[in-house]
Order: C-alpha cells, then sequence, then structure tokens
C-alpha cells in the first residue's frame, strides 16, 4: 500500500513538473511569434492606392538606414543576412569562398578608342577574377544565369554592375563614338566664327549661390530644366529619387558622392514667380534667369546651366542634365560616372556619356525644325539622347561653352550639345547602352529597379513617378508590366 501511495506521489509530481515545463516553453514561443509580428509589418503592395506610397516617399524620406533591407523582398530572396551579405544570395565560385575587391567598372582603353570594362581583377584571395563572364548566381529557388535573366540580385552596393546593361556587340559598358568619315569633307561646317555670336552671361532673377558652397568638392552637380508652373514635379522629384540620392538614403545602397541640383527656369509671362521665390526660399535649389523660357530656347537654357556651373558651382566633377519625367539610379549613376571619368587621360579626360542616338538624321520641319541655312548638312554628327547625358567638368563643360559662343545655336539641344560642339572642339563622346531607358515601344520599370540602367525616361506624371520610386524602395517590379 505504502508503494502504491509512493507511486501515486511521483507520478504527481511529474505531472506537475511538465505542466510547468510546457508553459514556459508555450509563452516562449507565444513572444517569439510577438517579436517577428512586430518586426516584420508587410509593405503595401505596389499597385495599391496613393496613400501607401506617399507614406513610403514621404517629403522627409522615411527610409532610414535601418530599413535598407529589403521590405517586401521577393520569396526567392528571403533567407540569413550578414554583414556584407544581401538576403540569401550566394555566389558560386570554385576558386574561393572569400569576398572578391569590388569589380572596377573601367581598366584600359585600347588603340580603338573603346574604353573596356570587360577586364580581370585581383580578388581578396589573390586569384585573377574575369568580371566580364556571365555569373551563375544560387537562389532558394532556382539557378539563373546572371546576363540572360535580369533578376534583381544585384542589390548589393559592391555588385552593382552585375544587371547593368553592356554594350552587346563588345560586353563593354562605355566606348568612345569613333569619328564620322561622311564628315571628315565638311569641315568648313565646324569651324568657329571670327567673332562672338552668343553671350550665356545672362542676368539671374534668382542665383541659386548656396547650392554649392560650402562644399569643398561636389561629385555631380544635377542641373534640371522646368518651368515655373510645375511645383508638384518639382515636388514629387525631391521626395523621391533626388532627395534619397542626395542625402544617402538610398534603399539597400549607399550614396558616398556628393551629389547637388538645381532646377533651371527661363521667364514666362504668365509665370507665378512669387510661388516661384517662395519655393526658392525653402528649398535653396531654382535658377531663375531672364531668357525666354521656350522650347527652341531649349539649347540656351542648358547652355546657362554650364555658364552658372563654371561661376557658381566650378568645384563641380561632372555635371549630368536630366528631365524633369526621368527617374535617376543615382548610385548606379555615381559610380559609372566616377569610374568613367577615372578611365579618362590625356586628350580624351574631357568628354560627354550617355546614349548615343543611332540614327542623326537633321530635321527640316515640325517641332525640331533646323534650316538649311544654321545647318546645311543631312545628319549631325552621333549625338547623345537629351534626357540625360553627363558633361565632365571643368574641362569638357568649359569648352563646350566657350565653343557655343562662335556658333549659330541650333535645336534640338541635345544634337547641338553632345554633338555638334564636341564634334568642333574635340571632346570626346562616349557611348553607354546603360544610359536612360528611352524611345521603345515597351519600357520596363524593372530595368531601373533592379539595377540595369542608370535612369528611366518616360514618367510623365507625379502618380507614375511615385509608383516607380515605390518599386525601387520595395525592389519589386512586375517584369510584365510596361510604361
Amino acid at each position: 500500500m505504502a508503494n502504491q501511495i509512493g507511486m501515486w506521489r511521483l507520478r504527481n509530481q511529474m505531472h506537475r513538473c511538465f505542466q510547468g515545463q510546457l508553459a514556459v516553453v508555450l509563452l516562449l514561443i507565444s513572444l517569439s511569434i510577438l517579436a517577428f509580428l512586430t518586426n516584420h509589418e508587410q509593405a503595401p503592395h505596389p499597385r495599391q492606392g496613393d496613400a501607401n506610397i506617399y507614406r513610403l516617399t514621404a517629403p522627409d524620406i522615411t527610409i532610414t538606414r535601418a530599413q535598407r533591407g529589403l521590405l517586401n523582398q521577393p520569396r526567392h530572396m528571403s533567407g540569413r543576412t550578414g554583414k556584407g551579405e544581401r538576403l540569401g544570395i550566394s555566389r558560386y565560385q570554385k576558386s574561393s569562398s572569400k569576398p572578391q575587391s569590388n569589380p572596377k567598372l573601367v581598366s584600359r582603353r585600347n588603340d580603338g578608342g573603346e574604353v573596356n570594362t570587360n577586364s580581370e581583377s585581383k580578388g581578396s584571395s589573390g586569384k585573377r577574377v574575369n568580371h566580364g563572364k556571365p555569373v551563375a548566381w544560387g537562389t532558394r529557388d532556382n539557378r539563373v544565369r546572371g546576363d540572360r535573366f535580369r533578376s534583381d540580385v544585384s542589390l548589393k552596393n559592391d555588385s552593382m554592375f552585375i544587371n547593368i546593361t553592356r554594350i552587346r556587340k563588345n560586353n563593354l559598358l562605355v566606348e568612345k563614338i569613333p569619328e564620322e568619315r561622311h564628315l571628315a569633307q565638311n569641315k568648313s561646317v565646324f569651324q568657329k566664327s571670327t567673332s562672338m555670336i552668343n553671350s550665356f552671361n545672362h542676368n539671374l532673377f534668382i542665383d541659386g549661390s548656396d547650392v554649392c558652397s560650402g562644399e569643398k568638392a561636389v561629385s555631380i552637380i544635377i542641373i534640371i530644366p522646368s518651368v515655373a508652373d510645375d511645383f508638384e514635379k518639382r515636388k514629387a522629384i525631391r521626395r523621391t529619387w533626388l532627395g534619397a540620392g542626395e542625402r544617402n538614403l538610398w534603399p539597400r545602397a549607399e550614396v558616398s558622392s556628393v551629389i547637388k541640383h538645381i532646377f533651371l527656369l527661363g521667364f514666362r509671362p504668365n509665370g507665378d514667380y512669387n510661388l516661384v521665390n517662395d519655393e526658392s526660399e525653402q528649398h535653396k535649389d531654382i535658377v531663375l534667369a531672364d531668357f525666354l523660357d521656350t522650347y527652341q530656347n531649349l539649347t540656351t537654357k542648358v547652355l546657362v546651366g554650364l555658364q552658372w556651373t563654371t561661376h557658381y558651382c566650378p568645384q563641380a566633377e561632372m555635371v549630368l542634365k536630366v528631365d524633369q519625367d526621368t527617374l535617376v539610379n543615382v548610385p548606379l549613376m555615381a559610380r559609372l560616372l566616377q569610374d568613367t571619368r577615372r578611365s579618362m587621360s590625356g586628350a580624351s579626360s574631357d568628354f560627354v556619356v550617355g546614349l548615343k542616338h543611332t540614327d542623326p538624321v537633321v530635321v527640316r520641319e515640325g517641332r525640331w525644325l533646323v534650316s538649311e541655312k544654321a545647318y546645311p548638312l543631312p545628319y549631325f554628327p552621333v549625338y547623345l539622347y537629351g534626357h540625360t547625358y553627363a558633361v565632365s567638368a571643368p574641362g569638357a563643360a568649359t569648352r563646350l561653352l566657350e565653343a557655343a559662343r562662335y556658333f549659330p545655336l541650333l535645336a534640338p539641344e541635345d544634337a547641338f550639345i553632345t554633338g555638334f560642339l564636341p564634334k568642333a572642339t574635340g571632346v570626346a563622346r562616349l557611348h553607354s547602352s546603360a544610359f536612360t531607358v528611352c524611345c521603345r515601344h515597351l519600357i520596363s520599370r524593372c530595368e531601373v529597379v533592379w539595377n540595369q540602367r542608370v535612369a528611366l525616361t518616360g514618367l510623365d506624371t507625379v502618380n507614375l513617378l511615385d509608383s516607380v520610386w515605390a518599386d525601387i524602395v520595395r525592389a519589386h517590379c512586375d517584369p510584365e508590366a510596361h510604361l
């Protein structure tokens, strides 16, 4: 009987002990689930209403450094994150598992004038790594080829060029545009006048003198042509890509370069310049000059911007002209321009770079009319699309500006500034397929979200700009959706 009572007491004690342990385990599990739900609040879907988009693109750029991890990341990108890694992505290499040094964008120029970017460099293991070959990437779902399937695996600052679009024929990022043979017999067209024709020393109602003041060095000064009434467009640009790029708040990437900008305006009879003055007082980024602000004067407008740069921002290394309907991938653009500038030396150190126009025919009627008296040849020198192009400073910017004083101004502006003037002055023209996505029937926003291109053009409305920016913030886009 005593044995039975002892066994009963023992079972009762073990049962109470088990219940206590089970309660502790359940409590720990509950706390873990609560912490997980608190720290993993799901970001809104890209196609939700404007209220959610504006929450991600508020005027104060609510992307903190702690939030640079992937928001609403795709399923195949989930996984562990370590220092110097991105979620769940590992590189398959037989040579070494150690991290590699950052691949150089440009290494040398060959005799043909091409800027070679398909070079080898040494990794930390001491072995040579060819960065130009297609790279195999492993993900949780499958294994893809980096050059064939443009997936979002390049969201790491030191591997931003993995997805970037290269020149198809030679796998280069940048190449020098050769001299046109058909223009060799018409050198007189590109000879300067003996007397000055134009002066770009316009009076500035708002001079923007504070933009670059106090900065010892400016990597890029961005010039955005605008008009007085485009308040909402300027506001949207500031709160999205421009604000994030200047303040080093770009999602999942560092912007170590010093970026500055101006919105460049001319005068229009019906413009509300009291509001423009108030806007300038708030943001300190408006330059207002006294030329008539028309499309035909766009060439004058950009040249006034170069003149402003030489006077108010002489420390700038690059001048980037950007249209208002264009979104710039700032960290990718900064890396591309920095490495391109570093690669150029000697007589070719002054250059313009962008996406070349493959058929630079001169238009004799319509909006882009050019008279035969102003330019008698049927073709322009190969020039760069005007949505985005960059001019090295101070060298190329000064040379182009001074030459423009001795030629009749031509429209379109991009043909004159990036084609005609470089031809006349010997400034190198560089082509990069990674520049602005434009001028195609189908344009995918994924090309800028996945670091394939440095810019995306065609964002005509504020809502469209906000939508693309929300995709960049979330690192997510629909490959089948087009602008």
